[in-house]
């Protein structure tokens, strides 16, 4: 993996699903490069708490997930419609709620957390895997959107590393990314 570059100072970033996981190595690696981080989990407010607390939004990660197992026959309508609520339409309200700062400040990095799943699919995962293909899209459509004022965009997709334990994987010990930037 290699060393995340932060904007220039004041570093203020927002990391959602920031408690634990690959978002709690998100966030302890920011706070390592002398970063100024809001980790939240569940709190639609992130991006305008870190704009008042930091006096400005350099970088959003949007890492928040659930990742229901179920077959698509065994799989209902709640835990799919669930999974695109906090995996696609998260990510999507935390970018609106911070492109209007960004684009104020003349520039801005949103780092979307995808998957190899979403490329790369597998029984059970249905779900998950269609809701991180969403998220590459949107990521796509951001760097065409937001190209005339912004730093860039950013499409991270973690794997499962076959040698690893679980714990590791967890935490965030292996990941393939940065498979694809936009800018």
């Amino acid at each position: 993996m290699r060393r995340a570059e932060l904007p220039d100072h004041p570093r203020s970033s927002v990391v959602t699903g920031g408690a634990s996981g690959i978002g709690l190595g998100i966030v302890r690696h920011f706070l390592a490069l002398g970063g100024s981080v809001v980790a939240v989990d569940r709190d639609a407010q992130a991006c305008a708490s870190a704009r008042v607390a930091f006096g400005r939004l350099d970088l959003v990660c949007n890492n928040a997930a659930i990742h229901p197992i179920a077959t698509i026959e065994e799989m209902d309508l709640a835990a799919w419609n669930e999974a695109f609520r906090v995996n696609v339409s998260g990510a999507f309200l935390c970018i609106k709620r911070a492109l209007p700062h960004m684009k104020k400040q003349g520039a801005g990095t949103i780092v979307n957390i995808g998957s190899v799943s979403g490329v790369s699919p597998y029984v059970g995962g249905g779900a998950y895997a269609a809701t991180k293909a969403a998220l590459a899209m949107l990521t796509r459509v951001l760097a065409l959107e937001s190209r005339a004022f912004w730093s860039h965009c950013e499409l991270y997709l973690p794997g499962f590393h076959p040698a690893s334990n679980r714990r590791q994987w967890e935490y965030g010990a292996y990941t393939r990314g940065p498979c694809r930037e936009y800018r």
